[in-house]
């Protein structure tokens, strides 16, 4: 998904449940950088200084949307992030 539309810069937001076991309730959300880097509403969801590290590795002058992608992978167990 992010490939075919990389011009867009996305960030791509999977969000899935330990309980989960069959994988129904996964969700996946493509983010253009028109709303990450500018909408007010990503802030509903995601923090300021999540948008900011987002801007500054998108912004990073070695970062090529035709060449690079980043994989960022975070887990929250009973409000505990790692």
């Amino acid at each position: 998904m992010a490939w075919s539309c990389r011009s867009q810069t996305l960030t791509i937001y999977a969000l899935a449940s330990d309980t989960d076991a069959d994988g129904s309730t996964i969700r996946v959300d493509m983010i253009p950088r028109s709303f990450w880097d500018e909408d007010p509403r990503f802030l509903d969801t995601f923090s300021a200084a999540d948008r900011e590290w987002l801007r500054l590795m998108f912004g990073d002058a070695t970062f090529s949307t035709s060449t690079d992608y980043m994989c960022i992978f975070s887990s929250e167990r009973q409000g505990k992030q790692s």
